[in-house]
């Protein structure tokens, strides 16, 4: 478990496509890394466009986060996050294969923030 005790609000606005998937990686690797955050909420309600980088982003991100001892969350799903999880087949999974946290980031998301 982290030293820290701050939850972070990570809001992604607009389009959550390829073009974006390395400045979102590094923003979430900074995250990871800083020891005063235990938990990340990804407000995803003003996504517009996505693909699946992005959900291979985030699923990535939410083991590298468990590993850590650290919280991730998706929180707010808009509807072209919603509907990308249905069409690339993310929202008929119980849990990605191997993955630690009993509730997926992915799968679960929180329809109001928590923060």
């Amino acid at each position: 478990m982290t030293n820290g005790n701050k939850r972070v609000l990570f809001r992604i606005r607009g389009n959550a496509a390829i073009e974006r998937t390395s400045a979102l990686k590094n923003s979430l690797l900074k995250l990871l890394y800083d020891n005063t955050i235990e938990s990340l909420q990804i407000d995803g309600s003003e996504i517009s466009a996505i693909d699946l980088s992005f959900l291979q982003i985030i699923v990535s991100a939410c083991r590298s986060f468990s590993r850590a001892g650290k919280k991730l969350q998706v929180v707010n799903p808009s509807s072209a996050l919603s509907h990308t999880m249905e069409l690339s087949g993310f929202s008929h999974q119980i849990h990605c294969k191997d993955c630690p946290m009993k509730k997926c980031a992915l799968l679960n998301p929180v329809q109001k923030e928590g923060v």
